[in-house]
């Protein structure tokens, strides 16, 4: 996670970070109250939930999150992906949750550690992350 852009930086207006998630990643179906949300496909592919709608983008893809709508997204194939995030008004909770998710173990429960640090983040948990079925590795042959 790097920040490019913090509230404290915008005066309040705009958090902003770059991720580069892992194969098969993404948070569960969640709930921002306080804010909107910007997530920009910089590398790879995302699968998006937004409300009841799911679909896939690539690279140059993205999507607009208004508060209280529940979503999730997960990172498709064996590569992973890159992303801006933006918040609007900035997410102090939200830059402080993932500074701290950045400490949490490595053989955490991922779900567990969103139930408990989101509520102070200003998210709400509401159910699991997408369903993820790897595609399969073709295997080389003579």
């Amino acid at each position: 996670m790097i920040f490019k852009l913090t509230g404290a930086e915008t005066g309040g207006a705009i958090s902003m970070f770059e991720a580069t998630p892992g194969p098969g990643s993404g948070p569960p179906l969640h709930v921002h109250a306080n804010g909107d949300e910007i997530i920009c496909v910089v590398e790879g592919n995302i699968r998006f939930q937004l409300g009841d709608q799911t679909w896939e983008t690539t690279a140059g893809g993205f999507t607009f999150i208004p508060r209280g709508l529940k979503h999730t997204w997960q990172v498709v194939g064996s590569e992973p992906a890159r992303l801006m995030f933006f918040f609007t008004p900035a997410a102090p909770g939200i830059e402080r949750f993932f500074s701290e998710f950045a400490d949490v173990p490595a053989d955490a429960q991922l779900q567990q550690e969103f139930d408990r640090r989101g509520p102070e983040a200003g998210m709400e948990i509401v159910g699991p992350p997408v369903d993820f079925v790897p595609r399969p590795k073709r295997a080389l042959t003579d």
